[in-house]
């Protein structure tokens, strides 16, 4: 009995110890310094970057309102250059094509915008006036345009849908408008000739067409960019101008052949 009472007295000395030792640490937090948290530091966004202004000017035939329009373009390069524009005085600046953008020196701040700027452009400097200084002189290679030396326009093209009626499984000749259009040429006229006729017989027999339908294509759709090497791989450029279609097999259409006088699957 004697041993026991030791045995719980020791117990509680235990107890005893390890709560005041609880209660001394928890003392010692309570009287630790409060170290307050770092506030963390704001830092203002950067300013914005301000682009170079260049003086651009606009010059256009007011003989070709139907002409690319220069403008729209001007709106576009807005996103790659602060520019200012404003419309551009006659005769001064040369340029064999209208409409055309004109820049200041200032475009020399856009390195990026010169690159092999002598396959597109023309530098010129004026010595006094409203407009002296060095100008870089871009006409617009995107018909319709104003031919400056020949004082037409050029690019409005004429095309010719020349159908075989007869032939109720061939290809409708009809996909060939929005085909020209999705090349971006600008359509002028378009005439629909059937081969029975006395002008479809003209047709076959002025161009040796042996393949139809076909699309005989005006000589202005000489003067957009690339449409001659696209051309030749499909078709002929005869000698006044004018584009066939020839090779029906290679776009896979289904024709007439008048040589063999049969229907071709492609």
């Amino acid at each position: 009995m004697g041993k026991q009472l030791m045995y719980v007295l020791s117990a509680v000395i235990v107890l005893n110890v390890i709560f005041i030792l609880l209660m001394q640490v928890k003392l010692d937090e309570s009287a630790a310094p409060v170290v307050p948290r770092p506030v963390p530091k704001v830092i203002p966004p950067p300013e914005p970057e301000v682009l170079p202004e260049v003086r651009t000017l606009v010059l256009e035939s007011s003989d070709c309102p139907e002409c690319y329009d220069v403008r729209a373009y001007a709106d576009l390069l807005k996103n790659q250059i602060n520019i200012l524009l404003e419309d551009g005085p006659d005769g001064i600046f040369e340029t064999k094509i209208l409409p055309a953008l004109v820049f200041n020196q200032s475009i020399e701040e856009y390195p990026e915008m010169l690159t092999d700027w002598e396959l597109w452009g023309s530098i010129k400097t004026i010595d006094e006036g409203l407009y002296a200084g060095k100008w870089y002189v871009l006409p617009t290679f995107n018909p319709p345009f104003w031919d400056v030396k020949e004082q037409r326009m050029r690019g409005d093209v004429v095309i010719t849908l020349l159908d075989m009626k007869e032939c109720k499984e061939c290809y409708d000749v009809d996909i060939h408008r929005q085909n020209i259009e999705n090349q971006y040429l600008s359509i002028k006229e378009e005439h629909k000739v059937d081969i029975s006729s006395p002008e479809g017989k003209e047709l076959l027999e002025k161009y040796g067409i042996t393949a139809v339908p076909t699309i005989i294509i005006g000589p202005e759709a000489e003067v957009y960019p690339g449409f001659e090497e696209r051309w030749s791989v499909v078709g002929t450029k005869e000698d006044d101008g004018s584009f066939i279609l020839r090779d029906m097999q290679r776009i896979q259409l289904t024709y007439y052949d008048l040589l063999q006088e049969r229907v071709m699957e492609p």
